[in-house]
């Protein structure tokens, strides 16, 4: 069986598709960190995800301050 010789351009194209992967895992991986809505009930601010409840109007919208009288 004769060895195959390996070109500039296949050396390219492998790298270039490696780069893609750790590309697309990287994505996955930030997607999965990152809270979806699965359930959530009409005028209800939490929302449920893989048995978490995460307050989506506490976290994007920034705590609120006490009123001082």
């Amino acid at each position: 069986m004769p060895l195959q010789t390996i070109t500039a351009e296949d050396e390219l194209i492998h790298d270039i598709d490696q780069m893609i992967a750790t590309l697309k895992l990287r994505r996955a991986a930030i997607v999965a960190r990152r809270p979806a809505p699965v359930s959530r009930r009409p005028g209800d601010t939490k929302i449920t995800h893989k048995g978490r409840v995460w307050d989506f109007d506490l976290c994007t919208k920034g705590k609120k301050r006490g009123k001082k009288s």
